[in-house]
Order: C-alpha cells, then structure tokens, then sequence
C-alpha cells in the first residue's frame, strides 16, 4: 500500500527560516510528521512531498521525502498556485493521498476523488486589510517600500487561497479540519464534508513531571514561555511592548521565544532599542527532543497569535505540562478550555497580555489551580491516541 502527503513544507530550512535538518518546521510540519507514523505503522509506503528552497529527497525511515522547489522570487506571493500544480502531476493513483492544506488539492483531476482526504489547519485569511498591510510593512518589511508587495499579498490570501481551499474541497472525497472555526469561513454545501479532529499533544512527552530545562543568567526569573515561530500572525511582535509594560511593575521575569523566521531583525531592533536584553531572549528553534524542558522551566506559557491560529500544539503543549497558559481568543484558540479555569483569555493587545501576565506571575495559587486543571483537560480532550484513533477510522474509510 502507498500513501502520498502532499504538504507546504515539512523538514529542515526554507529561507527565512532556521531549523536543523530533519526537524519540522512548526506544528502544521509536527502534525505531518506524525501522521506520517500513524500511516507507517498501518503498513503503508508514506511518501511526503513538500516545497522548499531546494529539490531533493530524503528518507527519515517513517517516510521518504521528496521535495519541490520554489522560486524565492514569487514563492512568498504564488507558492500555492505552484505546488497544486506540481502535486497534481505527482499523484499516483493508486495511492491514497492526503493533502496537507486542501487548496494544494486544487489542481487535481476531477471525477478521480476516490482515496483523497485534504485537511484544514485554520484560517489564513481571518484578518482584514488595514491590520494585515500595515503589520506586514511595520514589522516584516520595516519600510514603506513594502507597501505594494503587502497589499497584493492580502489580495492573494484573502482572494485566491479561499478560492483554491473551496475548489480543493470539491475535489477530494473527504477532508479534516482541526477546528470549528473554519467552519464558519466554508460554504454550507462543504461543510458536510469535512469532519472536525481537534489537534492533539502526546501528553506521554509534555507533563509536569518532565525535568525542567538548566538554564543559566535567568535561573532566579520567572520565564514566560513563547513558543512561536516569528511570523506577523504568530504575534511575536507584540512582545517588546508587553515587556516594556511589564517592566514598569516588576524586573523578575525573562520572555523565551521559541522560534524562528522574518521577524528576528524586527525583534532584535526593539530589544536593543529598549534595553530589553535582560527581559525577551531570542532563543531560536528548539528541537522537540529537548523542548518538553523548557515548558516545566517556564511559570506561565503565551500564545499571541493576532490572526490565522487554529488549535495551537504549542499552547495544547504548555496545558499538558500544567502551565498557565496565557493565549488570545483568536481563531480555533476559542475552542480550547475555559478562561479562568484551564486557561487565561486575552485580547491580543500589549496592555491587556501584560496585565494578565503580571495577575499570573503574583498568583502562585492561580497557577497551580490552573495547570492542574490544564493538565487533565489536556490529557481527556486532546491527547494524540485520541487523534490517532480519530486518524485511522478516516484512513480506514477513505485508504
């Protein structure tokens, strides 16, 4: 038996982005990967095609993988386009193929759905022009010169990736969403089709007991965890500000982003430029192998994202390891937990992030109430054997 997943990006770099090689990327790569395994394991011959800045192949032993390359130039604008267009002549079909976005399904043969299933990872397009150009310009391109390239890239992702996710959904037999809010942004006709499986954490990985990661300068802080590649939707860059709020009522705390991407020179600029050295650390990718410590180093978890969020596995991740997770109520954030009991809403502004992490970090007995409650929501609602047992009623079906 084959099995083909067709994917965005999966492993290793892609530019503006550093991670070592053979690791996922983010979550979208991380729920990928481990689909790949549930797939292996069923016996299936799991081949991944991904892009990325160079062709190539590798074989990571749960899959092989095969990849695209896009042109740097338009990648940024068009990749979407592309990669339909280059998987839809990649398919064999007698292979049961999963298309790890549904627009890259949109290329595809009509009349030919049988053994195809697309996923939904939220939203990209949940935001509106004048939010979306001016942080693109602010903090991506940091001139006005970027101005056109992030107009046409709003027209591009509020226009014709809608467009491609409904004709991609019309053209597989079923699909996946990994929350409810996409729902909400999908033709009544379609939504019959597709079947909510919310993200998961393997709560086997990511619990309390995991032994907290040594650091060193910050040991005597209290560490607000921020696992989030640094991209304008993931709200990195809402953190220099929190920190300079937070600063003005306490000096005990250090910020860890966790991540990488665009925004690093953005980042790096406002730290220097307020002096924030001592309170945000840019810490870079973290392998997974090691990143269960640094959950149980932290006191409380934030998950800023401004838009395009669905079920994050990073937030997901801080709850199974009994932290406070701070998160906005943004996109499929909404759907997991309660405020107050499992979790803290904010909205995603500086003043309003700063002052419930400042309530977190005084309350060691909110803390403890609420991670212990995470923790068990965690493992009762989203723990990955309840989304791998998800995962193979629908291969069943449709492989």
């Amino acid at each position: 038996m084959k099995a083909q997943i067709f994917t965005r990006h999966f492993v290793g770099g892609i530019a503006g982005f550093d991670v070592r090689p053979a690791h996922p990327i983010g979550g979208a790569e991380v729920y990928v990967a481990d689909l790949a395994r549930i797939l292996h394991n069923a016996g299936f011959d799991v081949e991944v095609l991904a892009g990325g800045d160079d062709a190539g192949t590798a074989d990571l032993g749960y899959c092989r993988v095969r990849v695209f390359p896009l042109p740097r130039r338009w990648a940024a604008a068009t990749f979407p386009l592309i990669l339909a267009r280059r998987f839809a002549a990649a398919e064999e079909p007698e292979a049961l193929r999963i298309y790890s976005e549904t627009r890259y399904a949109a290329l595809r043969p009509t009349g030919s759905s049988a053994r195809t299933v697309g996923i939904l990872h939220g939203v990209e397009w949940d935001t509106t022009f004048v939010p979306y150009v001016l942080r693109e310009v602010r903090y991506r391109a940091r001139s006005l010169r970027g101005l056109p390239g992030a107009a046409l890239k709003y027209a591009y992702f509020s226009g014709v990736v809608p467009w491609l996710t409904r004709r991609g959904l019309r053209r597989v037999a079923a699909a996946v969403s990994v929350d409810r809010h996409t729902l909400a942004y999908l033709p009544a006709a379609l939504v019959s089709r597709v079947t909510v499986i919310p993200n998961y954490v393997d709560v086997d990985a990511f619990t309390p007991e995991v032994p907290p990661y040594q650091d060193g300068p910050d040991r005597s802080k209290h560490v607000i965890l921020v696992p989030r590649n640094l991209n304008v939707a993931r709200g990195v860059h809402l953190i220099p500000p929190v920190a300079r709020l937070l600063r003005e009522r306490r000096s005990d705390f250090v910020f860890w982003i966790l991540g990488t991407g665009p925004l690093r020179a953005y980042l790096e600029h406002e730290v220097a430029r307020h002096r924030l050295d001592e309170h945000v650390r840019l810490m870079g990718h973290v392998g997974r192998d090691v990143l269960p410590g640094y959950y149980t180093r932290s006191t409380a978890v934030l998950i800023p994202s401004v838009f395009s969020e669905a079920t994050s596995l990073s937030a997901l991740e801080g709850m199974a390891a009994g932290r406070t997770v701070v998160m906005t109520e943004v996109g499929g954030l909404r759907e997991l937990g309660q405020d107050g009991a499992t979790k803290i809403a904010v909205h995603p502004s500086p003043r309003d992030i700063a002052e419930k992490v400042h309530m977190v970090l005084e309350d060691a007995a909110l803390r403890r109430r609420i991670g212990e409650s995470a923790a068990a929501y965690a493992r009762a609602h989203h723990s990955r054997e309840l989304w791998e047992r998800r995962w193979r009623e629908i291969i069943a079906r449709h492989g």
